[in-house]
C-alpha cells in the first residue's frame, strides 16, 4: 500500500515536470500554409491599328443641287437624287494607347443625275466621280474604332440644258467632307467597317449654249460598308 501511494506521487511529480517544459520550452509544429490560387493571365484581345490599308467600300448616295439658271431671266432652283456609291480607298494609321490618327485617299464611282425644270429648259448636272483626301482621329476599344474625319473633296460635274436642242457643258467642283465610321477587326489583317460622310461640292458657273448656270452648291451624303486589309504590325 505504501509502495503504491509513493509510486503514483512519483508520477505526478514527473507529469508537473514535463508539462511547462511543454508549455516553454518545446517548438511547436508550424501551421500549414495554403498557397494562393493563381489566376489565368486574361486572353489578349487589344488590336494593333497601326499600319497602311487598302480596301473598298460600297452603298447609297444622295444629292441635292441648288443653282441659278440664266436664259434672260435668273431663275434659282433645286433638285435631289438618289443612287449607288462604290469605289477604293487606302490609308495610313498610327496608334498611340487608345487613340489612333491617320489620313486616307478615296475614289467613288457615282452615278447621280439631279434635275429640274427651268424656264422650259430640262437642267440637269451629273456627278461623274467623287475623290477624298481626309484626315482621320479615333478612339480604339479592343477590336473596336471609332472614328471621325474631315478633309478636301472635289467631283468631276457634267451640265446639260435641253429645250429641244441640248448643250452640254463641265467643270470641276472643290469642296470639304465630314464623316464618321466604326471599323471592327475580324482577323489580324482583315476589317469590316460602316461609314456615313456628308459632302459639299462647289462649282464655277458654266455656260450652255447662250445660258449661264452659276452658283452650284452641291450637298451629298453617303453611306457606305468598308472591307479593309491591313499592312503592318
Amino acid at each position: 500500500m505504501r509502495l503504491s501511494l509513493a509510486a503514483t506521487l512519483a508520477l505526478c511529480a514527473a507529469s508537473a515536470a514535463v508539462t511547462p517544459a511543454l508549455a516553454d520550452g518545446m517548438p511547436r509544429p508550424p501551421a500549414p500554409q495554403v498557397a494562393p490560387y493563381a489566376y489565368p493571365a486574361p486572353e489578349q484581345l487589344y488590336y494593333n491599328w497601326s499600319g497602311v490599308y487598302i480596301g473598298g467600300h460600297i452603298g447609297a448616295f444622295t444629292a441635292s443641287d441648288r443653282a441659278t439658271f440664266n436664259s434672260g431671266t435668273p431663275a434659282a432652283f433645286s433638285a435631289q437624287d438618289a443612287s449607288f456609291a462604290g469605289g477604293g480607298h487606302a490609308g495610313l494609321q498610327f496608334q498611340l494607347r487608345d487613340f489612333v490618327f491617320g489620313a486616307e485617299y478615296s475614289y467613288t464611282s457615282l452615278a447621280a443625275t439631279v434635275g429640274t425644270t427651268v424656264s422650259s429648259y430640262n437642267v440637269s448636272t451629273k456627278l461623274k466621280d467623287l475623290q477624298i483626301v481626309s484626315g482621320k482621329i479615333g478612339y480604339a476599344y479592343q477590336n473596336y474604332l471609332f472614328y471621325g474625319k474631315g478633309g478636301w473633296a472635289t467631283s468631276g460635274l457634267d451640265f446639260t440644258a435641253d429645250n429641244g436642242t441640248a448643250s452640254t457643258g463641265s467643270a470641276r467642283g472643290n469642296g470639304w467632307m465630314a464623316g464618321i465610321g466604326v471599323s471592327y477587326a475580324i482577323a489580324p489583317k482583315i476589317i469590316l467597317g460602316a461609314e456615313y460622310d456628308y459632302v459639299r461640292i462647289n462649282a464655277d458657273s458654266v455656260t450652255l449654249g447662250g445660258n449661264t448656270l452659276y452658283g452650284n452648291n452641291v450637298d451629298a451624303q453617303m453611306a457606305t460598308v468598308r472591307l479593309d486589309f491591313k499592312f503592318g504590325p
